[in-house]
């Protein structure tokens, strides 16, 4: 096992993994392994699109231990089980999703994970979780919506730190059925310049995550600067399996 560039993420044989802050729990059939009496757990780039934006090498992770996180679009909970890992237990997730369904399974991983704060709310109204959060390092966004940028930026305007981080997840279908993903991309990313955020970086997310892209954001000075002497992650062949 071997440490990566980016904070609390290893590698081993072209797989990414974190070390499993609830040792001995599996909560979405992900495999586990133990080496050198830590286990780690395998963080999967087609489930994740945090692990697939890793995999393409983007510049920085933009979250490390001891953030406090909001995330909008947690689902189930799978990338937050693995940003628990990741910000550790002086770290917190706060977790938003308007859809009941899911909402019981994030519920059930913040019941094994302390650091996450499930919030049943809908991310489009930021104001109305305003009593239930704090200031946050780290503001990630995974919604379905049309106007993902506009909520992103309200989420951020209200609740991160000076200097904080924005992930951003752009689901170019959602925005626009029948556009060119790479062009409605770069309309994001026009977007969100216009709104006073610097672009730290933004990668494709094929082949892991079709017609997705992570773009990386601030208003300030950058939180996590890329480690040096440490491992590279290749990216396997699409015809490669994980």
């Amino acid at each position: 096992m071997k440490k990566t560039k980016y904070p609390e993420i290893y590698e081993n044989e072209q797989k990414l993994y974190t070390k499993n802050l609830v040792p001995g729990t599996v909560l979405f059939g992900e495999s586990l392994l133990k080496l050198d009496g830590t286990e780690y757990r395998h963080f999967d780039p087609t489930r994740s699109k945090l692990a697939a934006s890793i995999m393409k090498k983007i510049r920085l992770s933009g979250v490390g231990q001891g953030d406090v996180m909001l995330y909008l679009g947690a689902s189930h909970g799978y990338t937050v089980s693995f940003l628990s890992d990741i910000v550790g237990q002086k770290g917190l997730v706060f977790a938003v999703d308007a859809a009941y369904k899911v909402f019981r399974s994030l519920y059930h991983v913040s019941n094994i994970r302390h650091n996450v704060v499930p919030l049943y709310a809908d991310a489009a109204k930021p104001e109305a979780y305003a009593r239930n959060i704090c200031a946050v390092d780290v503001v990630y966004q995974d919604i379905a919506q049309k106007e993902q940028g506009e909520i992103f930026d309200a989420n951020y305007t209200l609740y991160a730190k000076e200097g904080g981080i924005g992930i951003l997840v752009v689901k170019a279908r959602n925005i626009d059925v029948a556009g060119q993903p790479q062009k409605i991309v770069d309309g994001v990313k026009k977007w969100l310049i216009s709104k006073g955020y610097a672009v730290i970086d933004t990668k494709s997310l094929e082949p892991y995550q079709h017609d997705h892209a992570l773009i990386l954001v601030t208003k300030g000075e950058i939180k996590h600067p890329p480690r040096t002497n440490t491992v590279s992650i290749g990216v396997p062949q699409k015809n490669s399996k994980q």
